[in-house]
């Protein structure tokens, strides 16, 4: 797997803003992860010419590559395939292609109390995703939610606008072919981060089996 990322410094604080996972050499889009933040991610090497060509071919769009490298390849992000290639169903797909990783909270900090904090002394428009931009890039495929409900247990200045980002994003795989949850309430729902040890529970593989399947579809 190779990671590609865009890292902007801003206010005192690094945000990760584009993160693409590449498996074998295929560009075209598997699905995508949103989860909270990209906890300690770092910026890694410079991008080959054959990386910002498939970059830019992904994006349909020529790309400032500036702040953009190869990222570290973090636990979490070693964590994402399980979702998309069956192990925790005892399956093993082969993946060729893109999945997208996009946070709630752009900000680099590996604790998320401590993002709480930097997010109130900050007014970056770097802060948080883009909802109507991130839901475009979607491009209907699926998207696997693993924010869980850290977005409703901090009552911070932002709170109304990290929950309608929250909520935005649930709403659209709610009311698209993707939908895998078992409940329409976004609270309702075991959204489970990469490392909660309640992913491969019993109550939880027939969510996972769901969003194979939809996946295994497309």
């Amino acid at each position: 797997m190779k990671v590609y990322a865009e890292f902007i410094e801003d206010d005192g604080l690094l945000f990760r803003t584009k993160t693409l996972l590449q498996y074998g050499n295929s560009w075209d889009l598997i699905g995508s992860i949103v989860m909270k933040n990209p906890g300690s991610a770092k910026p890694g090497n410079p991008l080959s010419e054959y990386s910002k060509n498939g970059i830019s071919d992904f994006y349909s769009k020529q790309i400032d590559f500036k702040n953009c490298t190869e990222a570290s390849n973090n636990p979490t992000l070693k964590k994402i395939v399980s979702f998309f290639n069956g192990s925790y169903l005892q399956k093993n797909i082969k993946l060729n292609g893109i999945i997208q990783v996009f946070n709630i909270y752009n900000i680099c900090e590996p604790k998320i109390k401590f993002v709480y904090q930097k997010a109130e002394n900050s007014n970056t428009n770097l802060l948080f995703i883009d909802l109507k931009n991130t839901i475009k890039q979607f491009k209907n495929k699926p998207v696997y939610l693993g924010f869980f409900d850290f977005y409703t247990y901090k009552k911070t200045k932002h709170s109304d606008y990290l929950q309608s980002i929250a909520s935005g994003i649930f709403d659209y795989v709610k009311n698209s072919n993707f939908m895998y949850l078992p409940c329409d309430d976004i609270i309702d729902n075991p959204m489970y981060h990469p490392f909660s040890p309640q992913i491969n529970k019993r109550r939880s593989l027939p969510i996972l089996e769901k969003f194979i399947l939809l996946y295994e579809k497309n």
